[in-house]
């Protein structure tokens, strides 16, 4: 997996992030933020407004922030305003702002309930808990590679829907992300990261670093200019263990390994045992078992990145080349995080 934190210095004529707020569009001044899978994102913008602009409207209304990078690739991502505050008058008739500008997945976290759904498969349960928090059909998306089964009932125990939906995704294997898609914020729902889609560039290169980076003609050299590659210990194999009350004879066990993808993996030592998982079954016990092992496996090794590309997207795959970082590193990577 792709950690990439972006830096860029973004000349005026060259690059620039521009916000549309209730189809008015301004300037940014300064953002900060960050994008993960299964986490949404969270942009702090600061930015000029007119001094009588209806600021209130703000709150709550759709939102377009477009980033247009230093060789001509955009990338535009839509969400909406959570949070103003004025930070004071910039002129005779403008003033300056800062706001949050978060997923729409944002306004699950103010939704808290107890109940107990009957008759509902996953995906079922996550598409009508965003949907009665402000979503249409079309802007839930889910690309899953296999039928999830109808649970008998399922319990949302003073929990908000944000917890509720995160929950429910990460204990089946689904993962999520947003793209922008006709003019609206789409949430992506899938199980495989075979359904995710590349970013903007074909090729996403190292570029070793060089001072300023930029050619002899003074143009910015957009890529990766930095790299870290981290191998962490993680548990080299998982099993599952749990109990059915209506099939007691049954040992639900299952057991899956975690095997090593690079060099700098480190020696595998014996497993664990998890219990009480919630498994009703073996196939879920085995499920649940590979489950972690690929959790595990993404979290033994990952690459951080920074440079000043500006379509890197939590959910997305890049293809790096990094023959003058270590060829070893050449391959399709999935992101989780990107951070601004």
């Amino acid at each position: 997996m792709l950690n990439a934190p972006g830096w860029a210095k973004f000349p005026a004529n060259k690059a620039k992030i521009t916000i549309d707020i209730n189809g008015s569009p301004h300037s940014v001044l300064s953002m900060s933020g960050e994008e993960a899978v299964s986490s949404g994102f969270r942009f702090v913008v600061t930015l000029l407004t007119d001094q009588y602009a209806p600021l209130s409207s703000f709150i709550g209304a759709t939102t377009k922030m477009a980033f247009h990078g230093q060789d001509g690739i955009a990338r535009t991502v839509i969400g909406v305003v959570t949070r103003m505050r004025e930070l004071g008058v910039k002129d005779d008739s403008r003033l300056t702002v800062e706001l949050t500008f978060e997923s729409g997945l944002a306004r699950l976290k103010h939704q808290t309930d107890t109940r107990i759904i009957l008759g509902h498969s996953v995906p079922d349960l996550i598409k009508l808990t965003c949907e009665r928090n402000g979503f249409n059909k079309d802007q839930l998306h889910f690309d899953l590679s296999r039928a999830y089964p109808v649970k008998p009932y399922t319990l949302q125990a003073n929990e908000t829907d944000w917890a509720f939906v995160q929950r429910l995704a990460a204990n089946s294997g689904i993962y999520f992300y947003s793209i922008a898609k006709d003019d609206q914020e789409v949430v992506v729902f899938t199980d495989h990261n075979a359904h995710c889609p590349y970013i903007a560039r074909e090729v996403l290169n190292y570029i070793a670093p060089s001072g300023a980076n930029e050619d002899v003609m003074g143009q910015a050299l957009v890529g990766v200019h930095h790299l870290a590659a981290t191998a962490r210990f993680v548990i080299p194999q998982s099993r599952v263990h749990d109990y059915n009350e209506e099939t007691p004879s049954t040992a639900l066990l299952a057991n899956t390994a975690i095997e090593p993808t690079t060099s700098i993996r480190p020696t595998p030592q014996p497993g664990e045992t998890l219990y009480g998982m919630g498994t009703r079954s073996l196939d879920d016990s085995d499920a649940q078992s590979k489950r972690i092992a690929e959790q595990a496996g993404a979290f033994a090794f990952d690459l951080t990145a920074r440079g000043n590309v500006v379509d890197m997207a939590a959910g997305h795959i890049c293809s790096l080349e990094a023959s003058d970082f270590d060829a070893q590193y050449n391959a399709d990577y999935f992101i989780t995080v990107v951070t601004h």
